[in-house]
Parts: structure tokens; sequence; C-alpha cells
């Protein structure tokens, strides 16, 4: 972060509007994905539920999230964090809530591909917000609070999906339904306060000060020129290592030339002496 420690004011707000929202994505993110290793407790008394199912689910759930990557992100660009991340959030809400209606492997394969698609967008969103929000000083807090917001979810998972599984019976619904349900209403509250909350830029930014925008601004400017510098510097060190490796193989290719020409000289002149010695005989 430089010399300094002390953070400038306008990071500290930063840290405090998206920090929050962030970490409370990620948690809700493994949550969703998660939940079906708890709620398979209790689904592997179904009749249609086993290890093949269970197994070829888990898969398709990556299959349509690293299938959906580049359409997701072409859609964020589009959009704009504002607008897709508290959209996809939405909808692996609804589609975590349309799983209390799981009855049989079709309808758990297709949620499942569904809520990997939803979720594709999802990281890439929030490292979007990121790089728009903070200075290059400062972007690896932000990183590493969300990768650790990973393990909190880690930790956060098993108490609330064992506590969910203990309603079992309960306005009957099964437990596992009780855990869809809870976790597809939470993430659609979350969907809500993301509209809300989420800035869509620094000019629009609510909790930042107008001296604050011109700071950030002026921050992310400088940051992106020096990238456009290293980038013209790497480039250049390139064309010169290029252009160094160039010339030796042009001088090598020269020497070559020389080394063979008086190699054929040297042939010459021993031709020249042995006819001449012939000659004499």
């Amino acid at each position: 972060m430089g010399a300094s420690t002390v953070l400038p004011p306008p990071v500290k707000k930063i840290h405090g509007a998206l920090l929050p929202l962030f970490v409370s994505l990620v948690v809700v993110c493994y949550l969703d994905r998660t939940s079906l290793a708890f709620a398979a407790l209790q689904l592997c008394n179904s009749d249609w539920f086993n290890a093949k199912v269970y197994g070829l689910g888990s898969g398709m759930f990556y299959f349509s999230y690293v299938l959906c990557q580049i359409p997701s992100n072409l859609a964020l660009n589009r959009l704009g964090a504002k607008t897709w991340l508290p959209l996809i959030t939405a909808a692996w809400g609804v589609v975590a809530t349309c799983c209390i209606f799981i009855n049989g492997p079709t309808s758990f394969y297709v949620l499942r591909l569904a809520l990997g698609a939803a979720e594709a967008g999802a990281f890439p969103g929030m490292w979007h917000v990121c790089g728009q929000f903070y200075p290059h000083a400062y972007i690896t807090v932000p990183y590493s609070v969300i990768e650790a917001s990973i393990a909190v979810s880690q930790i956060i998972a098993a108490p609330v999906a064992a506590a969910l599984l203990q309603l079992s019976g309960t306005l009957g619904l099964a437990g596992w339904q009780w855990l869809f349900l809870a976790e597809g209403l939470i993430t659609l509250f979350l969907a809500a306060v993301l509209r809300w909350r989420l800035p869509g830029s620094v000019m629009t930014a609510s909790f930042l000060s107008e001296n604050d925008k011109i700071w950030l601004l002026e921050q992310l400017q400088t940051g992106s020129e020096m990238t456009d510098v290293t980038r013209s510097s790497n480039i250049g060190l390139e064309n010169v290592t290029v252009q160094g490796l160039g010339s030796k193989a042009e001088k090598a290719h020269r020497s070559g030339d020389l080394a063979a020409a008086a190699v054929d000289g040297s042939s010459s002149r021993d031709g020249v002496i042995e006819a001449g010695d012939v000659d004499q005989d």
C-alpha cells in the first residue's frame, strides 16, 4: 500500500460499502453449492436417489458453471454489475427454492444445470466491481477478503444445514426441503439488497463525497497509465530481445558463410598444390 499503512478515507468507505455485500454473496453462493451434500443425507432414502444420480448431478452443476462463464461475463460487460449481479443472484435463489420440488433424476439434473448457469457470473462480477472502485495499490485486500469468505461459508454451512434438517416433518416438508427453501429465500433477499446497495460506478456511489470521487478517479487513472507503461515496456523489451536474437543469428549466419568460404578456399588451394605436385612428377 506504499509507504503509509493508513488507509485513505475513500478506500475505507469502499471497504465498508462493498465488502459486507461481497462476503454475504460468497457465503450464500457456497451455501447453495454445498447444500446438496447435506440434503443427500435424507435424499438417499428416496427410491430414485443413489450415488450415481448424486455424482452426475454434482458434475452437471460444474458443467453449466464452466460453460456459462464467458456468456455471463459478456452480459456483465453489457448490463453492468449493478444490474447483472442482483439478477443472477435472484436467478439462483429461485432455482434453489425450486429444489424443494425435486421428485426424480430429471428434475434434479435440470435444476443442478440451472444453478450452475446462474452462479457462473458471481465471482467475475465481484472482481469487476473491485476493479472499478479500488486503486491498484489497495486491490489485494478485497481479493483476500473475498477468497477468505469461502472458508467462512464452510464453517457456517454445516451447523446451518444440521439445524434445517432437524425441521423434517414441519408443515409437511422434509428436512432437505427446508434446507433448499431457506437458502433460496435468503438468496432472494440478498439479491434485493444488492440491487439497492450496490453502486453502479464511482460517480454514482452515494457513499462517496465529491472529493472522494475525484481522488479515486485520479488514482484509478494513474494505475491505468502505469499498467499501460508497464505493458509498453514489456513489449519494448520483447522487441529488443527479438532484435538481439535476430542480430546474433545473422552474425552466426555470416560467420558460417565465412567459415564455409575459408574451407572452400583451403580446399581449392590444396587441390592446386596437389595438381602441381602431380605435374612435377
